[in-house]
């Protein structure tokens, strides 16, 4: 079982691993759309449409003869090197959230109203895992 797990993720990080952002012209997407299905990340009016594209969808364009700008390669790369370098991979810990909140309260009491912890809550409900 711990083998299958460990090649099932393994397989899920090479397939994420190599997706890309890809520009294709407005009237060419419209061609390969009704054959195919992409993940479109971003459309430009009738100019053109960006997808993320894994190799499979590569081989789609270029077995069609669509023409594409690739404007990112390696997409999860590119994305986690944006990111603060702190110890949860750019995520606030529970502190910082906790002291965020409570100086945002401070700054504005009549907005924002002091509640009860977090942790406490879900101590309460027997989800904290610590």
């Amino acid at each position: 079982m711990k083998r299958f797990f460990i090649v099932t993720i393994l397989f899920i990080v090479s397939i994420v691993s190599c997706q890309s952002l890809v520009r294709i012209e407005q009237s060419n997407f419209k061609f390969i759309k009704s054959r195919y299905s992409f993940d479109i990340a971003y459309v430009r009016g009738k100019a053109y449409v960006e997808i993320v594209a894994d190799k499979h969808d590569i081989d789609i364009l270029n077995y069609w003869v669509i023409p594409y700008q690739i404007i990112i390669e390696g997409l999860p790369e590119y994305y986690s090197a944006r990111l603060e370098p702190k110890d949860m991979g750019g995520y606030r810990t529970y502190s910082e959230i906790v002291t965020a909140f409570d100086s945002m309260q401070a700054l504005f009491p009549d907005i924002i109203k002091r509640s009860t912890s977090i942790h406490i809550k879900m101590k309460l409900f027997g989800m904290l895992m610590i």
